[in-house]
């Protein structure tokens, strides 16, 4: 089954991270990895998924979508996935202030992050 490049990013990319929805030589794709993927098929003109180039798909991966020609694609929204989260309120709950209010809290987040 082929998806349209266009649909898909018109359908899942503002909705949800997109990890894991794509998979390349039995590994899924990370959210940035996809997003690069997908942005650069639409750039180029591609339709479907299908039809970029293995050799492209297998830079992505190996480089792990950090490679400079990548970062134009990169549209990944910053957000947190919840078991990130997670990790940092466990390690947080160790503090012993307990008079914190919102700030506070998203201060200490914004700096574990």
């Amino acid at each position: 089954m082929s998806i349209s490049l266009k649909a898909f990013k018109s359908i899942c990319f503002d909705q949800c991270p997109v990890d894991g929805l794509i998979v390349h030589n039995g590994r899924a794709l990370t959210d940035s990895e996809t997003r690069i993927l997908v942005n650069y098929g639409i750039d180029k003109g591609y339709k479907t998924l299908t039809v970029i180039p293995k050799e492209i798909v297998d830079e992505i991966c190996e480089t792990r979508g950090n490679a400079e020609w990548m970062q134009q694609y990169n549209d990944a929204p910053q957000y947190i996935a919840l078991p990130y989260l997670e990790r940092i309120l466990q390690k947080l709950s160790g503090f012993s202030c307990n008079d914190w209010d919102g700030d506070d809290i998203f201060r200490q987040i914004t700096d574990e992050i």
